[in-house]
């Protein structure tokens, strides 16, 4: 379904349910991981920008993880099977971009990021 007919479907049920928002609908839609590079109100930086960020965060803890885990990985063998390896890598991989990386790193180059979104 294109981006119109997802909108015209999500105009469609919040007029089905206005009468029981409190303060009228507000809603957004962005694309893509915006979330982590966008302060509120503000516009979202270029999309290479965010694909050179996010790979210069990733490329490193993607190397850094699987060696850290080796030791957990030696005293717990069920999680050495492929899936549960991959898992538990992204799963640590993805929780510390969110929470360490990315608040950090955005704000570190925020004037190279949002240079041209004024």
């Amino acid at each position: 379904m294109g981006r119109l007919g997802c909108a015209s479907s999500l105009d469609a049920l919040i007029s089905r349910v206005s009468d029981l928002l409190t303060t009228g609908d507000v809603h957004e839609i962005r694309t893509g991981i915006d979330f982590w590079f966008t302060p509120e109100g503000a516009t979202p930086p270029k999309a290479w920008k965010q694909f050179l960020l996010v790979l210069s965060a990733i490329y490193p803890l993607s190397l850094l993880m699987p060696f850290l885990f080796t030791p957990l990985f030696r005293v717990a063998p069920p999680l050495t099977h492929p899936l549960l390896r991959g898992l538990c890598i992204s799963a640590v991989v993805v929780g510390v971009m969110t929470f360490v990386v990315m608040p950090r790193y955005t704000r570190l180059v925020q004037r190279w990021l949002y240079a041209d979104t004024a």
